[in-house]
């Protein structure tokens, strides 16, 4: 709808997990939690079915909460509600802003000035809001 040249960022995942997440100061890898131990026979093992805690329960978890996995539950639950409800309000407004741009590019092919330094403000920022819209909705953890 813009015309603009824009690039598409995939697997953001250890930028926002490294970026002074609670998980980060403790210390914790991804593997930690994305593919606990397990008992294989005699050994301890570690699960490379890598998925979310909330598959197994929380399990992974436990080692260090100790809430019950309800609380966690709870907890994520609320997290993800609010991220998606945030990313819907944002994605709507960065969609309203794209479909302003196609308008302006119309009114500037039928020979109308618009004022260059605005225009590139509002380049500027339309950008900066899609590509934190694709960093979070690209980010899948």
């Amino acid at each position: 709808m813009t015309g603009f040249k824009m690039g598409f960022i995939r697997h953001p995942e250890f930028e926002m997990f490294s970026n002074n997440s609670v998980h980060w100061k403790a210390g914790v890898s991804c593997a930690d939690c994305r593919m606990p131990f397990v008992e294989s026979g005699s050994h301890k093992v570690s699960d490379h079915r890598v998925m979310s805690s909330l598959k197994n329960n929380f399990k992974a978890c436990a080692h260090c909460h100790a809430e019950r996995p309800e609380l966690l539950r709870e907890q994520v639950t609320a997290i993800q509600d609010r991220t998606v409800l945030l990313m819907l309000r944002s994605g709507y407004a960065t969609a309203t802003t794209a479909k302003l741009f196609e308008i302006t590019h119309k009114t500037q092919a039928q020979g109308k000035q618009i004022d260059k330094a605005l225009y590139d403000k509002a380049k500027y920022y339309y950008e900066e809001a899609f590509y934190r819209c694709v960093f979070v909705g690209a980010e899948n953890s």
